[in-house]
C-alpha cells in the first residue's frame, strides 16, 4: 500500500467476460471474503478482459494500454488473476499496469506452461474427470446418460481433454465445442 491511503487497492482481473459463471463466482468469493477480513477496508476493483472472444494480439494490447491509462492514477495493490489467462496477461503486462503490485494467481492447473516470476504466487487448481465421472455414477446409478455442455470458444479449450475421455464411455454423450 503505498503512503497517503488509508484502503489497499485490489483489482480481480478475470480473464473472459461477465457471462462465464465460473470466473464470477470466484471473484465475488474472494471480494467477498477480502471484504469481510478487512472490514471493507479495501478498494476492490474488478476487470473482464473478454479473451474468448477477442483472444488476438492487438486486443491484448488494447486492453493493457486501458488498464495501463485507467489505473494510471490509483494504482493496484494487489491483482488477483483468476485463471490461466489473467495471470499470463498480468505478468506479461504489469510493468505497464502495476508495476509494484502483488500478484496472485488461481484457478488452473498447469504449473509447467508458464513460466512465472518468483513474486508471483497463487494455488492451482486439479481437475480429476475420472473422480467426477465416478462421483456422477454414485450419485446416478440407473442415469442412462450425462450430458456434458460448454462452449466453443477458447474459453472451453480445457475440457476437451474431458471430452475425449467422455466419448470412449458410450454411455455418456457431450456437446462441448458443437454449435447448439
Amino acid at each position: 500500500m503505498r503512503w497517503g491511503r488509508s484502503s489497499p487497492r485490489v483489482l480481480i482481473l478475470h480473464p473472459y467476460d461477465e457471462r462465464l459463471p465460473a470466473t464470477v463466482i470466484v471473484g465475488e468469493t474472494a471480494g467477498n471474503r477480502l471484504l469481510e477480513a478487512t472490514a471493507g477496508k479495501i478498494d476492490l476493483f474488478s476487470e473482464f478482459l473478454d479473451l474468448s472472444r477477442f483472444p488476438e494480439k492487438p486486443h491484448i494490447d488494447r486492453m493493457a494500454r486501458y488498464l495501463a491509462e485507467k489505473y494510471a492514477d490509483h494504482r493496484p495493490d494487489v491483482i488477483i488473476a483468476v485463471g490461466e489467462a489473467a495471470t499470463s496477461f498480468i505478468v506479461n503486462h504489469r510493468d505497464r499496469i502495476a508495476p509494484e503490485a502483488k500478484i496472485i494467481f488461481c484457478c488452473y492447473d498447469s504449473v509447467s506452461k508458464m513460466n512465472l516470476p518468483s513474486d508471483v504466487v497463487g494455488v492451482f487448481s486439479e481437475l480429476d474427470i475420472t473422480k467426477i465421472l465416478e462421483m456422477a455414477r454414485g450419485l446416478q446409478p440407473n442415469a442412462r446418460h450425462l450430458f456434458i455442455i460448454g462452449g466453443s470458444s477458447i474459453a472451453y479449450e480445457p475440457m476437451q481433454p474431458i471430452v475425449h475421455i467422455v466419448d470412449d464411455d458410450k454411455s455418456f454423450r457431450t456437446a462441448v465445442g458443437r454449435v447448439m
